[in-house]
Protein backbone atom coordinates (compact mmCIF):
# COMPACT_ATOMS: atom_id res chain seq x y z
CA UNK A 1 0.00 0.00 0.00
CA UNK A 2 1.19 3.44 -0.99
CA UNK A 3 -0.21 6.84 -0.37
CA UNK A 4 1.19 9.68 -3.10
CA UNK A 5 1.23 13.50 -1.11
CA UNK A 6 0.79 15.87 -3.52
CA UNK A 7 2.12 19.55 -2.88
CA UNK A 8 0.69 22.74 -4.71
CA UNK A 9 -1.13 26.06 -3.34
CA UNK A 10 -4.65 27.21 -3.08
CA UNK A 11 -4.09 30.07 -5.83
CA UNK A 12 -1.85 31.56 -7.73
CA UNK A 13 -1.90 32.24 -11.55
CA UNK A 14 1.31 29.48 -12.66
CA UNK A 15 -0.72 26.87 -14.35
CA UNK A 16 2.54 25.40 -14.88
CA UNK A 17 3.40 24.66 -11.66
CA UNK A 18 0.17 23.19 -10.94
CA UNK A 19 -0.19 21.10 -13.95
CA UNK A 20 3.25 19.42 -13.05
CA UNK A 21 2.72 18.46 -10.08
CA UNK A 22 -0.63 16.38 -11.23
CA UNK A 23 1.31 15.40 -14.40
CA UNK A 24 4.03 13.56 -12.19
CA UNK A 25 1.02 12.68 -10.11
CA UNK A 26 -0.56 10.80 -12.77
CA UNK A 27 3.08 9.65 -14.13
CA UNK A 28 3.74 7.88 -10.70
CA UNK A 29 0.00 5.87 -10.56
CA UNK A 30 0.45 4.51 -14.07
CA UNK A 31 4.08 3.07 -12.58
CA UNK A 32 3.28 1.09 -9.66
CA UNK A 33 2.27 -2.38 -9.71
CA UNK A 34 -0.61 -4.03 -10.07
CA UNK A 35 -2.29 -5.06 -7.22
CA UNK A 36 -0.57 -1.88 -4.94
CA UNK A 37 -3.28 -0.27 -3.38
CA UNK A 38 -2.66 3.43 -4.00
CA UNK A 39 -4.08 6.40 -2.20
CA UNK A 40 -3.20 10.49 -2.96
CA UNK A 41 -3.50 12.88 -0.72
CA UNK A 42 -3.65 16.80 -2.02
CA UNK A 43 -2.04 19.34 0.06
CA UNK A 44 -3.23 22.68 -1.97
CA UNK A 45 -6.76 23.13 -3.79
CA UNK A 46 -5.04 23.73 -7.34
CA UNK A 47 -3.37 20.05 -7.31
CA UNK A 48 -6.75 18.74 -5.83
CA UNK A 49 -8.94 20.07 -8.46
CA UNK A 50 -6.83 19.06 -11.35
CA UNK A 51 -6.60 15.31 -10.56
CA UNK A 52 -9.96 14.90 -9.29
CA UNK A 53 -11.20 14.65 -12.74
CA UNK A 54 -9.30 11.51 -13.57
CA UNK A 55 -8.73 9.81 -10.02
CA UNK A 56 -11.48 11.05 -7.71
CA UNK A 57 -11.75 7.59 -6.01
CA UNK A 58 -8.17 7.51 -5.44
CA UNK A 59 -8.22 10.85 -3.18
CA UNK A 60 -8.23 9.90 0.96
CA UNK A 61 -7.14 13.36 2.19
CA UNK A 62 -7.07 16.56 0.99
CA UNK A 63 -5.95 20.09 2.93
CA UNK A 64 -6.29 23.42 1.58
CA UNK A 65 -6.07 26.92 3.51
CA UNK A 66 -2.42 25.90 4.26
CA UNK A 67 1.03 27.98 3.22
CA UNK A 68 -0.61 31.65 3.30
CA UNK A 69 2.51 32.65 4.97
CA UNK A 70 6.13 30.90 4.66
CA UNK A 71 6.33 27.14 5.39
CA UNK A 72 6.30 26.37 9.38
CA UNK A 73 7.33 23.73 11.07
CA UNK A 74 4.02 23.46 12.73
CA UNK A 75 1.98 23.16 9.55
CA UNK A 76 4.21 20.38 8.19
CA UNK A 77 3.68 18.75 11.40
CA UNK A 78 -0.40 19.36 11.24
CA UNK A 79 0.05 17.57 7.75
CA UNK A 80 1.85 14.23 8.54
CA UNK A 81 -0.01 14.00 11.66
CA UNK A 82 -3.82 14.16 9.21
CA UNK A 83 -1.80 11.68 6.61
CA UNK A 84 -0.94 8.84 9.45
CA UNK A 85 -4.13 8.80 11.09
CA UNK A 86 -6.74 9.36 7.47
CA UNK A 87 -7.34 5.69 8.56
CA UNK A 88 -5.47 4.31 5.78
CA UNK A 89 -2.75 2.24 6.39
CA UNK A 90 0.45 2.31 3.76
CA UNK A 91 3.82 0.63 3.34
CA UNK A 92 5.32 3.55 1.29
CA UNK A 93 4.83 7.54 0.69
CA UNK A 94 5.79 9.18 -1.99
CA UNK A 95 6.13 13.46 -1.85
CA UNK A 96 5.58 15.06 -4.84
CA UNK A 97 6.52 18.87 -4.95
CA UNK A 98 7.97 21.62 -7.30
CA UNK A 99 11.42 23.17 -6.88
CA UNK A 100 12.30 26.62 -8.72
CA UNK A 101 15.64 26.53 -10.36
CA UNK A 102 16.54 30.08 -11.43
CA UNK A 103 17.66 30.26 -15.19
CA UNK A 104 20.75 32.91 -13.92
Amino acid sequence: KEVVIAVSSDRGLCGGIHSGIAKAVRAHMATVPEGTETKIVAVGEKARSILKRQLSGSFVLSASELGRKPPSFGEASFVASEVLNCGFEFDKATILYNKFKSAV
